[in-house]
């Protein structure tokens, strides 16, 4: 049997062990947390739906939300929104009983939801 697992000794001091740690923090504007929020806000609604209309939670993943960024004109403490963001149509599809359930237009509106709670000081226009 041919084993592919290596081992290599630690040449530097363990982060525990260290004074100082620097992290990276993403603030509720950085791309990553809008997308984990809109993912988390499609997911709990998804339920909700799925509850009153099946019974139950059907499965699903929201996961993997990607946004396509929309376009604003930034400035100190807030901003404009021009064009806004969105969920391209693979992250809202669900396949349920053989039936293509389309739900861009669901997820579109949580998108709104939850951009314009991160972005609360933009406008849009």
């Amino acid at each position: 049997m041919n084993n592919n697992i290596e081992a290599e000794t630690l040449l530097e001091t363990p982060i525990e062990q260290q004074k100082i740690e620097i992290v990276e923090r993403k603030g509720i504007g950085h791309p990553d947390s809008i997308a984990d929020g809109i993912a988390e806000e499609i997911s709990r609604n998804l339920s909700k739906m799925y509850l009153e209309k099946h019974d139950r939670i059907l499965h699903h993943n929201t996961d993997e939300v990607q946004i396509v960024g929309g376009q604003a004109t930034p400035e100190f403490g807030g901003g404009e929104i021009l064009e806004p963001i969105y969920p391209p149509g693979r992250t809202c599809r669900n396949r349920s009983e053989r039936k293509e359930i389309a739900l861009q237009k669901y997820c579109f509106e949580r998108c709104r939801r939850v951009s314009q709670r991160y972005m609360h000081t933009f406008r849009s226009r």
